[in-house]
């Protein structure tokens, strides 16, 4: 016998409805033309904290759209994220 319990009647939600967009970022409080910087850890490169901050993964799952620039900002070196619709 199974662990999982099968179940009738149950409708199929929308492609997007049992996403979740929760994020430690601020993401979600961000409007267009704003922008953010996230300096890097130690040994981080653009990559590395492309993977980490995630925005595009967010944006997909919430129809916006994000920019990344790695940049340096007040001597830090990090990535810049700007919403960009």
């Amino acid at each position: 016998m199974s662990e999982f319990e099968i179940e009738e009647g149950i409708p199929i939600p929308g492609r997007k409805a049992g996403i979740t967009v929760e994020t430690p970022w601020p993401w979600p409080d961000m409007d267009v033309d704003q922008s953010v910087f996230v300096p890097a850890k130690k040994g981080e490169n653009a990559s590395n904290i492309r993977e980490r901050v995630t925005p595009h993964q967010y944006g997909r799952k919430s129809d916006k759209k994000f920019k990344t620039r790695w940049m340096k900002h007040n001597g830090k070196f990090g990535i810049r994220v700007w919403r960009v619709a």
